[in-house]
């Protein structure tokens, strides 16, 4: 009994030595990414200046407003489409294989972040369409097969 009773308390002990370890190291990290937002933010708000959101060379103006602008447009033709969808799935559709494929894509596709949905749209886009379609090197800057991608899911 004496054996099972040190191997617990040394397992007890390990354990609670590799949980304060694994504790300190995320202290650590949070810690560190607490530093470097507050230099970040620091650094962002001391670089501010008067003409920072004027619409000529020096300022941001133009590319916030581009920002905005179609931001706002994408919701307005979104939104309407997303809404109709869902009701119509919620409301009117029959339960088939179709509207269990469309309800499936959906949970996946809001399971996932929209930056990785993006990167995932502009590589199909940009490489493989811009290949196929275009004919141009891949990786151009926002060449046809982004443009082309584009204009089919929108």
């Amino acid at each position: 009994m004496n054996e099972k009773s040190n191997r617990y308390a040394r397992v007890r002990m390990t354990d609670r030595f590799m949980t304060g370890f694994f504790y300190g190291i995320g202290g650590f990290f949070i810690l560190l990414l607490i530093v470097l937002a507050a230099y970040i933010i620091i650094k962002g708000i001391l670089s501010i200046y008067p003409g920072v959101f004027s619409f000529t060379r020096n300022g941001i103006g133009n590319q916030f407003f581009n920002t905005v602008y179609l931001v706002l447009l994408s919701l307005l033709i979104s939104v309407p489409i997303g809404v109709a969808a869902g009701a119509y799935l919620a409301e009117y559709s029959k339960n088939g294989r179709a509207t269990e494929m469309i309800t499936i894509s959906i949970e996946a596709l809001s399971s996932l972040p929209s930056i990785v949905v993006g990167l995932f749209g502009y590589l199909l886009g940009d490489a493989l369409l811009s290949k196929i379609i275009v004919g141009q090197v891949a990786g151009s800057d926002l060449g046809w097969g982004v443009t082309f991608w584009m204009f089919i899911i929108a």
